[in-house]
């Protein structure tokens, strides 16, 4: 409905006396995108959170990278809304920040180096990374 509110049609009127629990999609119902406003490096991902919730922001989480061993924050910001339309700005304190769509990294697989799968579930031989070669991991390998 148009309200909001959710409209159940039964076929009987003992369908009608069961107790119903109706949650939302927990991907198909939100959206995501990216924001990077160096300002806001040294911010916590919760006080952003709090402080876009009127903008209809319900999650913040923060890209990191790996570098020599170590785990770095960057400046970019992942925000998922509680709406199906993107922004296209949002504003923290007196910044205005563009909302560009997030499109997340797809699923590798680290056993065989395809895509769509985990090495958890993976039925296919090792594989260099670094050279592609089959029958061995990345450790064994001689090639650079």
């Amino acid at each position: 409905m148009l309200s909001g509110n959710l409209f159940l049609e039964v076929s009987s009127a003992k369908q009608a006396q069961l107790d119903v629990t109706v949650a939302p999609h927990s991907i198909l119902n939100f959206s995501r995108g990216v924001i990077s406003p160096a300002e806001f490096l040294n911010v916590s991902t919760e006080e952003i959170k709090e402080n876009m919730k009127a903008q209809k922001v319900c999650d913040v989480r923060r890209i990191t990278i790996r570098r020599d061993g170590q785990v770095l924050k960057t400046k970019h910001l992942i925000l998922t809304f509680s709406t199906l339309d993107l922004p296209q700005t949002v504003k923290m304190a007196y910044i205005r920040c563009p909302v560009r769509p997030y499109i997340h990294n797809p699923l590798r697989c680290f056993q065989c180096q395809r895509y769509s799968h985990s090495k958890y579930v993976c039925r296919g031989r090792p594989t260099c990374p670094r050279c592609g070669e089959s029958g061995y991991n990345s450790a064994d390998c001689t090639k650079k």
